[in-house]
């Protein structure tokens, strides 16, 4: 009985420093996966994935017509490359520099709390952003930039980039959480969400997006 609570203690530490250390994991080039997802942008479906080395944040979205890369650097905060396998050199030389275009500012709200090592939800805290959007860019190409600005977000992104799309937003406001429960030393229950809001003081909501789904501890 001992074992198996030092056993379960030892995948809580190691998932809390990995789940929330994004930051910090700045200087390593250990590449993580970040998230594989099926999602929907716009009536289109699309597979949306994300690996970060700890340098580079690379987001990959496919969908039925076309595979977009996009490649943007952490230490330096801009986006280095786009590749696609249906645009010319010139559209991805002009959607990288819409991706530059764009800005984001970032502030933390409320404490983590943490529950028990096993079964119960541990809460993250709710992260808050600002981003400029490009004007005219892809469809493709926003659900990227809010991949590659708001961490964890895969499960829920699709819903929010069809509304940043439909109602022409230059300026979003997001706020973000990623909880989870343990389940066993393997599995774990995670709870994406992400919002949408009218407004700069994050209070006038216009989209809740809220999934959840099972996977492997350190995925």
């Amino acid at each position: 009985m001992l074992k198996a609570e030092i056993r379960y203690l030892m995948v809580f530490i190691l998932l809390v420093s990995s789940s929330f250390a994004t930051q910090a994991s700045a200087n390593t080039n250990q590449e993580k996966v970040v998230f594989n997802e099926s999602i929907e942008v716009m009536g289109e479906a699309y597979t949306a994935s994300q690996v970060d080395d700890g340098v580079k944040v690379t987001t990959t979205i496919i969908g039925a017509k076309d595979k977009v890369v996009v490649v943007r650097d952490k230490v330096e905060d801009e986006f280095i490359s786009v590749a696609s396998e249906q645009w010319t050199l010139q559209e991805e030389k002009i959607e990288l520099q819409k991706l530059n275009q764009s800005s984001l500012k970032e502030e933390v709200k409320g404490n983590a709390f943490s529950g028990d090592v096993k079964g119960n939800w541990v809460y993250g805290k709710w992260r808050y952003y600002t981003i400029e959007i490009p004007d005219k860019a892809a469809a493709i190409t926003i659900t990227a930039l809010l991949c590659s600005y708001i961490p964890y977000i895969g499960k829920v992104v699709g819903a929010i980039a069809s509304l940043v799309l439909i109602y022409g937003v230059d300026t979003g406001y997001f706020g973000a959480k990623r909880d989870y429960k343990l389940l066993n030393a393997n599995y774990m229950m995670e709870k994406q969400q992400l919002k949408m809001f009218e407004k700069s003081n994050y209070t006038k909501l216009i989209k809740n997006e809220t999934k959840e789904s099972a996977s492997l501890v350190g995925n």
